[in-house]
């Protein structure tokens, strides 16, 4: 019992600890005439040929924003990019692009990841030319879980296929898509692994990503009961900080 006590408490001053650090804050800027999309990728996949961009530099990333609530085209957009990525800083800057759509309570610190800059660019009203798939919103529910448990899992290569079928088809199960309608990990795993090395090792961003999911287990809608999900399976991986912080914070209803 007090072993456990301890535990708690030692979370709750790493939640202290973890506070905004100095990241470079990368202003979003917003395209007010139409784009080609097509020499905009090959232009922003040009500024980064290495995983990691150096010192004062960033990447810049299309950031898609529907003009109309509910039609579904960013979020399209962002997962193309993200698949079509040329380097891995770019999948992951896409990544961010797909969060910041779905869970408002990360948008501002996904502002502030450094090495990505976010480019708004609103469909279809700023593209020419817009040919892409619309998802549902329990589709784009299950992608979001995807990448957010990609970010704590430790998966090995000979797993990652069949670790990520499992929670994307109990995700589908969750919110209600039929078990028959495929729905595959977006990123083989080389990719995924590089994502989770860029992402995870921001400590800010993702201490966000859990407190975003423990505000949202709140709500009883599907977005509540993703967030939960999502939550008991990363509280169960090589986490160290970030599985007591869980616990502390969720398991045992601590006030701090």
């Amino acid at each position: 019992m007090a072993a456990h006590a301890n535990q708690r408490r030692i979370a709750a001053q790493e939640i202290r600890n973890m506070g905004l650090t100095n990241m470079g804050l990368a202003t979003a800027g917003t395209v007010n005439q139409p784009v080609n999309l097509d020499a905009l990728r090959k232009r922003t996949a040009a500024a980064a040929g290495t995983m990691f961009v150096g010192v004062g530099q960033t990447l810049s990333v299309l950031d898609y924003e529907n003009d109309t609530p509910g039609d579904n085209l960013a979020f399209g957009m962002a997962l193309y990019d993200a698949t079509m990525a040329t380097t891995h800083l770019g999948a992951a800057g896409s990544v961010l692009s797909i969060l910041r759509q779905l869970w408002r309570n990360l948008r501002l610190c996904i502002n502030r990841v450094t090495g990505i800059r976010l480019i708004r660019v609103k469909v279809p009203s700023d593209v020419e030319t817009l040919d892409v798939k619309k998802f549902t919103a329990a589709e784009m529910l299950v992608f979001s879980g995807y990448f957010m448990i990609l970010l704590f899992r430790n998966v090995s290569n000979n797993k990652y296929d069949n670790f990520f079928n499992e929670r994307i088809a109990e995700m589908k199960a969750l919110v209600g898509i039929p078990k028959n309608q495929e729905l595959l990990p977006v990123f083989p795993w080389e990719r995924a692994d590089a994502v989770k090395t860029i992402l995870g090792a921001n400590t800010s961003f993702c201490r966000s990503v859990i407190e975003c999911l423990i505000e949202e287990t709140k709500v009883g809608d599907q977005t509540g009961k993703l967030a939960d999900y999502v939550l008991d399976k990363i509280s169960w991986a090589g986490m160290t900080s970030y599985r007591w912080i869980f616990e502390c914070l969720m398991l045992t209803n601590s006030p701090v």
